[in-house]
């Protein structure tokens, strides 16, 4: 997070993680980035692109699977703090 200003801020996050276990594996990635305005001082409002992604799979040998999510889009938001 970076203030521009006592009430402005951009912001920013990335996860991943990428397991393999046997005959499991998987991958998760989370990122956003996006801008917080603090207009009171308790509550804000702020956008953000967020992107996640999920990926996940077996390989048995009598089972073959996988499973694949993805979100990606703009998120608008309250914050409230106290």
């Amino acid at each position: 997070m970076y203030s521009i200003s006592p009430k402005c801020a951009f912001k920013s996050r990335f996860d991943w993680l990428s397991a393999s276990i046997g005959d499991y594996s998987g991958r998760l990635i989370n990122a956003s980035l996006g801008v917080n305005y603090q207009m009171l001082e308790h509550a804000g409002v702020g956008l953000s692109y967020n992107l996640f992604d999920l990926d996940v799979g077996i390989q048995k040998s009598d089972w073959r699977g996988s499973a694949e999510t993805r979100y990606e889009g703009l998120h608008a938001y309250v914050s409230f703090c106290w």
